[in-house]
């Protein structure tokens, strides 16, 4: 019997949007020096050596979007901006190109992997995931803020991070969650089975996190630098605080 001419169309259509997503692949290097958008239907996008967004202007990466970096190659935001929103369907991931990924295989030892070299405070993570960096994310000042996202196995997750929001992320595996934490507000967030949960906390306040099963749950803190942790869920580490 044959199918309906309504069935057939349907199938073929599948076919292709299926074929489009399978087969796309970006490569990219060197500098953006006008807005971009890395589209799901060019990804994954293969960083074959390091892209600098160069001042003034925005990189905006789509929900769904993979970036895979080789080894040793790290996203430079230079006075720019990167705008990477996910949602609660479509993460964003940064991960390595190595079929055999290991803590720290892309990214710069010092830069990191995502360096936000003095970018400009529009930038944003919301639902992002990162993965294998030397440091996931470098250097983040008065950005609007990381939300609702995943650092796992890298070196250390967030470094450097300043006068912002960290809300609703999960920090697990990490030889370090996150470190050289400043002014920050810490919330909502789940700090598990990392080696060191959180490094150096100055003048932030952790508020409603679960610090869980880590080797050191919180290190390097002084209420005299105006460091506050409240409401918090601090259990299984090796050593707490």
């Amino acid at each position: 019997m044959k199918k309906p001419p309504g069935k057939i169309l349907i199938t073929v259509t599948l076919i292709t949007v299926l074929s489009i997503r399978l087969f796309g692949q970006t490569t990219v290097s060197g500098g953006i020096y006008t807005n971009a958008t890395w589209t799901v239907t060019n990804s994954p996008y293969i960083v074959t050596a390091n892209v600098v967004v160069f001042p003034g202007v925005t990189l905006t990466i789509e929900p769904g979007v993979v970036v895979k970096f080789n080894n040793g190659t790290y996203l430079e935001i230079r006075q720019a901006s990167l705008i990477a929103n996910g949602n609660a369907i479509d993460s964003i991931i940064f991960t390595s190109n190595s079929p055999s990924p290991t803590p720290g295989i892309w990214g710069n030892s010092y830069y990191g992997g995502i360096w936000l070299n003095s970018a400009l405070i529009n930038s944003t993570f919301n639902f992002i995931r990162i993965e294998y960096a030397t440091i996931g994310i470098k250097n983040a000042s008065h950005i609007t803020g990381i939300k609702n996202s995943v650092f796992t196995y890298n070196l250390t997750g967030l470094g450097g991070i300043s006068n912002s929001l960290i809300d609703s992320c999960i920090f697990n595996f990490n030889t370090m969650g996150m470190n050289s934490i400043n002014n920050c507000l810490i919330n909502f967030c789940t700090i598990a089975n990392n080696i060191n949960g959180i490094g150096s906390l100055t003048g932030s306040s952790l508020i409603n996190s679960v610090i869980d099963s880590n080797q050191t749950g919180v290190g390097g803190v002084s209420s005299v630098d105006g460091t506050e942790i409240t409401n918090c869920s601090i259990c299984y580490n090796q050593t707490g605080i």
